[in-house]
Formats: structure tokens, C-alpha cells, sequence
């Protein structure tokens, strides 16, 4: 869960602010390492539960719950693990979005 509340003071034409924003997020991933004969290489997906409200004095108010889709690949090699994954959702009542990632991470 994340949360802030920012009051945003008047900027010579712009009026004064005041933002409120919280949003709650539950997520479940599966992984499939036998599809590959235990390689190092694993497929996945993902299904997240997304709640968010928000309201802003200059832009309203937007509340959504809605699903978030994702799929992935997940590779061990070297020191570290590649992963590439892609994800579909909303970000606001009226924002869809749909990202890639790409993320090598090493442990040490």
C-alpha cells in the first residue's frame, strides 16, 4: 500500500493544490520452471489486484479497482538474473498503460 497527501501553495497564475493519493495493490505470480526441463530459464505470469483512489483540487477525483496482467522470462546466467517481462493495467479510473521491463539484478 502506498499513500501521501502534498498541499501545493499558489505559483503566481496557478492556484493553490491540495493532492490526496492512495492506492493498494495485491499480487500472486506464477512460475513454470518444468517447462524447460529445470533450465535455468523460467516463464511466468502474473495476475494483481489494483486499488487506487485519488482526488486533486485542479483535476477531480478518480477511484478504480482493476486487474493487471502480466508476462515474463526469468534467466539465471553469470552472477546475476535477466529478467524481461511486459504488463497491462490502469494507473487511474481513466489511464490504461502497458509496460516492459528489463531488469538484471546481482546478489552479492
Amino acid at each position: 500500500m502506498r499513500s501521501f497527501s502534498e498541499d501545493q501553495p499558489a505559483y503566481g497564475a496557478v492556484a493553490a493544490n491540495k493532492i490526496t493519493s492512495s492506492n493498494a495493490r495485491a499480487s500472486v505470480r506464477f512460475d513454470f520452471p518444468e517447462m524447460f526441463g529445470g533450465a535455468e530459464t523460467v516463464p511466468y505470469f502474473s495476475l494483481v489486484a489494483d486499488h487506487g483512489r485519488s482526488s486533486s483540487t485542479a483535476t477531480g477525483k478518480s477511484d478504480f479497482t482493476s486487474g493487471r496482467f502480466g508476462l515474463g522470462l526469468s534467466d539465471t546466467s553469470g552472477p546475476g538474473t535477466l529478467t524481461l517481462d511486459m504488463d497491462y493495467g490502469k494507473v487511474r479510473s481513466d489511464v490504461h498503460d502497458f509496460g516492459i521491463r528489463m531488469r538484471y539484478l546481482i546478489s552479492f
